[in-house]
């Protein structure tokens, strides 16, 4: 069932949103000085090789997923999540579907480089930092919802969707500015693959002097 957020809880609303805004600065920081970094690393691979060609393709094919799947999310929850716990569409089969779309997201940055280990290094700092956050995130919806969202917490997992519990409303409640942010935070997304594809053209023509390589 949903549940509305008692009035007096307007305070933590605030917080969480205040919260959700330092999240996404700290998130295109790292982004940022890992893409700085860029520049002056190079993959073991051959840039115009077959494993380099496949880690790309591969990586573009996770951004997509991870810009449709965040869309796809915010239909949902746009709106919402300071006012009601939304258990239906991705919600109803793992509890953060934003940020496994997001994790899918940095994979394939990752990917595009095509560098496993920048991959796996993103991946790291994203879990360790959305871990804490998911956390601070439970403790506060348990103490505004109590025992509906305690049952939410035993039923649905928190990180691996369990597809067997997906239930969805006969109708949902679209508002499009929300869904206008969510391609606004996204957005820099898409300019990643250029950028990348120009670093790479760039160090092969020895334009950027390239002072690590890495698998």
């Amino acid at each position: 069932m949903v549940s509305a957020i008692p009035s007096q809880d307007s305070n933590k609303t605030v917080d969480n949103t205040r919260n959700a805004r330092n999240r996404m600065r700290y998130i295109r920081l790292i982004a940022v000085a890992l893409i700085a970094a860029l520049p002056f690393v190079q993959s073991v691979w051959s840039v115009a090789g077959q494993t380099h060609e496949t880690f790309e393709i591969i990586g573009v094919a996770f951004l997509i997923v991870c810009i449709a799947g965040r869309v796809w999310c915010s239909a949902y929850i746009g709106g919402r999540k300071n006012y009601e716990l939304v258990q239906d569409g991705p919600f109803s089969i793992v509890r953060n579907p934003l940020y496994v779309f997001s994790f899918i997201g940095v994979t394939g940055i990752g990917l595009l480089t095509g560098m496993v280990t920048i991959t796996i290094f993103a991946q790291i700092v994203f879990v360790l930092f959305h871990h804490a956050t998911i956390l601070r995130e439970e403790t506060v919806l348990r103490e505004a919802y109590g025992r509906a969202y305690q049952t939410y917490l035993d039923t649905v997992p928190r990180w691996m969707p369990r597809f067997s519990l997906w239930r969805e409303p006969d109708e949902i409640r679209v508002r499009p500015r929300f869904l206008y942010l969510t391609l606004r935070d996204i957005a820099w997304i898409v300019l990643l693959f250029p950028f990348v594809e120009a670093i790479d053209a760039l160090q092969v023509a020895g334009h950027l002097p390239v002072l690590i390589h890495l698998p």
